[in-house]
């Protein structure tokens, strides 16, 4: 049965994330009005600023001078970004969106077709692709994509335009897997759009941002199509991980892959089974033929990687990632990373879940925030400029905004407001901090928003805030006082703020000890070797079966009795404790598990130690008791 459109789920789903709206305690930025709060005027009538960048695109298309568009539509935007009122979306959005799309042709240089007239004939087409392209998408390539796909489905692109945006980002480079490439990009665009109304998720309601993990398919209409019928009826796809059998034979006893005797189709790797990579990917391409988002997903830090299935999952209430189908043991305690079909980096699941999150937001309030967040990065420019700011237009009521941290950080904060999951918004916050441009009281006044507002919905992104700004912070004892404070939060042990209706974070032992490995991290930098042996062994003694931070705090502990030139039977007695700490493996337990279980880590370190110190025999015991070694692949 069809699942309700992505959209249309949108009016049911859970209650958005609220504003974040005190004031930022840094110097107060130039007057803003609050998006939304004036009278609302008509979408439908034409709007000054979008009629100014408009004319200019339609003289480049006509003339093919995209340079000096760029120039006429940027002083437009600097006009907007000195003088406006926040409350006036529209005069933001639309200088924005042309600016990208001429980047994203300019980059391309000499070799770029003349493409522009085409985009302008497809408007909502080029819309999405200016706010979806980043800089790290190749223009040289993408922009064949886009021209093939508006040659040959004209009408597609119209019908399809986040569907053909998402094509284009993820087609613009070689694209291959374990057995072969992937199709061609107008061959994967035909299938989705040819097949809509079979689809368990609708693709012409689903945002381009999630549906560059739909598009991105390895497998080509045949094998897709196979997929389609085979599992119309199923509910649950996370089913689909353990519907391909585990080829024992190749791991761990080594023998080649079944599936590599046969041809690689979705319906072979069924029959012959493979390990967890070829059944996480059979999994997602389940997924894919059916509309639905989804990525291979897999651990972070191991020796062996292992791997398991994220898919979005839609129903009346909610629209989120689940990330349970083949994560098994002491993987559900580890931060799991995908490969972002797009800029081919990684991704982490929490940065995927806020992208889920993001794109439940009206799309009007995702590009306000692309637009506020693209306006702060351009003060940031012309901080020395002498022509800023420009021009007072007529009838402008506010005194121009200076191009100060200060009103970049207010500018920021509005852009939260407006979509709180638009990361790139958070990215030029902690990017500021990195550059130690932010005072003190603005690392308080973020690290709080940053709790508040992801803190119990989007913890791990929270946290991947939290670290930068909390490094940021040039004295030892307040910066140590604020991981505190950070490893409170999701240890538990935070305690409300009376009168305060913000919930507290999700209660996340792994992150816990992720904290508290940076707090010791500091002091081990700051020259307090007794201050980091206190933080690295709590999480020894603490979080002893959350995630891969005992084997490396223990680590960390050995580094520092070996500096103090403790006895080695100092060091075997913490891998002792240590050891004794984490859960045994269960006996069914995968060869991939057991090798890169805390149990066997430890073990085997615990045995190098004793065998180091001349203690043979309880070493053997205990690689004996090991079941299995680091070493066995």
């Amino acid at each position: 049965m069809r699942l309700l459109p992505l959209l249309a789920t949108l009016a049911l789903a859970a209650p958005a994330l609220g504003q974040y709206s005190p004031k930022p305690k840094s110097a107060p930025a130039q007057p803003a009005s609050k998006p939304g709060r004036p009278g609302k005027p008509d979408k439908n009538a034409p709007h000054p600023v979008e009629e100014r960048v408009n004319a200019a695109l339609a003289a480049a298309a006509e003339s093919g001078d995209l340079k000096a568009a760029a120039a006429s539509i940027q002083s437009i935007f600097d006009e907007q970004i000195a003088y406006t009122p926040l409350s006036d979306r529209r005069a933001f959005i639309a200088p924005v969106r042309a600016l990208r799309l001429l980047r994203l042709i300019t980059r391309a240089g000499k070799d770029a077709p003349v493409i522009l007239p085409d985009f302008l004939r497809h408007p909502d087409f080029a819309s999405n692709l200016a706010f979806l392209a980043k800089d790290k998408d190749d223009s040289k390539k993408l922009l064949p994509v886009a021209a093939e796909i508006m040659l040959h489905r004209s009408r597609d692109v119209d019908d399809f335009p986040a569907l053909a945006a998402a094509t284009c980002v993820v087609f613009d480079g070689e694209r291959k897997w374990e057995f072969g490439a992937a199709p061609p990009a107008l061959e994967a665009f035909t299938y989705f759009t040819k097949n809509d109304q079979r689809l368990r998720m609708s693709i012409r309601d689903t945002p381009a941002e999630l549906l560059v993990f739909v598009v991105d398919t390895f497998h080509a209409t045949p094998d897709l199509l196979w997929a389609l019928d085979k599992y119309s009826g199923t509910k649950n796809l996370g089913k689909c991980y353990t519907d391909v059998p585990y080829d024992h034979a190749h791991f761990p006893a080594g023998n080649p892959l079944k599936l590599s005797k046969v041809e690689p189709t979705l319906e072979n790797i069924l029959k012959a089974g493979g390990v967890c990579r070829h059944q996480a990917h059979f999994a997602m391409h389940v997924a894919k033929a059916q509309g639905v988002p989804s990525v291979y997903v897999s651990g972070v830090g191991s020796e062996v990687s292992h791997a398991w299935l994220g898919y979005l999952e839609v129903s009346r209430t909610t629209a989120q990632w689940n990330f349970d189908a083949g994560r098994f043991g002491e993987y559900r305690e580890i931060t799991g990373r995908a490969t972002d079909p797009q800029t081919r980096g990684s991704l982490s699941d929490g940065e995927l879940s806020l992208l889920a999150r993001a794109c439940l937001e009206p799309l009007e309030g995702r590009r306000f925030a692309a637009a506020l967040t693209d306006a702060a990065t351009r003060l940031g420019s012309l901080e020395r400029s002498k022509t800023y700011p420009p021009a007072k237009p007529e009838g402008a009521d506010l005194e121009p905004r200076s191009p100060t941290t200060a009103v970049r950080l207010a500018l920021l904060e509005e852009a939260v407001n407006a979509c709180a999951a638009y990361q790139p918004a958070w990215d030029q916050v902690t990017q500021l901090a990195a550059k130690k441009q932010l005072a003190r009281h603005d690392i308080d006044h973020w690290a709080d928003a940053a709790i508040t507002l992801c803190g119990r919905d989007f913890p791990d992104f929270a946290v991947d805030t939290l670290t930068p700004l909390i490094s940021a912070v040039d004295d030892t004892p307040s910066q140590d006082k604020m991981w505190t404070w950070a490893f409170n939060q999701f240890s538990g042990q935070a305690k409300p703020v009376p009168g305060s209706k913000a919930k507290p974070a999700a209660k996340r032992n792994d992150l816990a000890a992720r904290l508290r490995f940076s707090q010791g991290e500091m002091w081990e930098k700051a020259g307090n070797p007794a201050n980091a042996w206190d933080a690295y062994h709590d999480i020894v003694e603490r979080f002893p079966n959350n995630g891969r931070f005992i084997v490396l705090a223990a680590g960390r502990c050995e580094i520092l009795l070996r500096n103090e030139s403790k006895p080695g039977s100092d060091i075997a007695n913490l891998y002792a404790d240590a050891w004794k700490r984490v859960n045994k493996p269960g006996a069914n337990m995968s060869p991939e598990f057991l090798v890169v279980s805390s149990y066997v880590l430890l073990g085997d370190r615990y045995a190098a130690v004793l065998k180091e110190n001349g203690d043979n025999a309880r070493s053997a015991e205990v690689l004996r008791q090991l079941p299995i070694r680091p070493g066995e692949r």
